[in-house]
This record gives C-alpha cells, structure tokens and sequence, in this order.
C-alpha cells in the first residue's frame, strides 16, 4: 500500500508541473510492481483542490473532476463520499469540496450536520430529497 501526497497528485495531474514526468513514472512503477492500493485522503484531495486552484489557476470545477477521475481508477483507493463529494464539486463548485462532503458523509452515516451555514443545509437537503 501507498499513501498520495498533494505534489504527487498535482503531479499527475498538471501536465505543467515541475513534477508531472516524474509523477507518471512512479505511477506506472506502482502499477507494473503491483505495489498498490495508493490511498488518497480527505485532507489531501482538499490541499491538491487549493493548489491547482492557486498555484494554476485551475478552476475548481475542472480540479474536482480531475481528481475524481485520477481518485475513481485503480491502483488509487479514496472513501466513498470523497469520490460523492467531488462530483458535488464538480456540479456545484460554489459549495466547496469540504461541505460537499460533510453533506454526503452526512447523508451515507444517517446524521444530522450542525451548522449554521444556510448553503451546506441546503445541498444536504438536496441530497435527502434525491
């Protein structure tokens, strides 16, 4: 087993990226020595969303998915409604990737979010409703 790093992500992802070569590279080693799963946390995806966004200028929308996309394919392992949480982003990238989750662990765990923030209750509504 693996543990990705913020670098290691952007790496992959950013084509521009000082490490992006290198980050392919340790990829297909991974892989080739069946050295996997690689698991992606929540602090991380969070980081590598801020870092593409301000290091790159990438919108969070189009960071989300990419991460989604990187963190839905093998050899990477990434909870359930981090995965949920960034296609949330990806739809409604004015929520922020941090209370899309909180509103889909919410919603997988059976529990009531407590907070006073009027737009994450109302995408946890959403969710309910759906």
């Amino acid at each position: 087993m693996r543990i990705a790093d913020t670098s290691f992500l952007v790496g992959l992802i950013e084509d521009n990226d000082f490490h992006h070569e290198a980050a392919l590279t340790l990829l297909e080693d991974v892989v080739a020595m069946n050295l996997g799963p690689v698991v992606v946390g929540e602090v991380v995806i969070r980081e590598t969303l801020q870092v593409m966004e301000r290091r790159y200028g990438t919108p969070r929308s189009v960071a989300a998915l990419a991460l989604c996309r990187v963190c839905s394919t093998q050899p990477f392992r990434c909870d359930p409604a981090v995965l949920l949480a960034l296609r949330a982003t990806v739809d409604r990238p004015a929520l922020g990737f941090v209370d899309a989750l909180i509103a889909e662990q919410s919603l997988l765990t059976d529990s009531r979010i407590l907070t006073f923030d009027a737009k994450l209750l109302a995408h946890a509504n959403r969710l309910y409703n759906r």
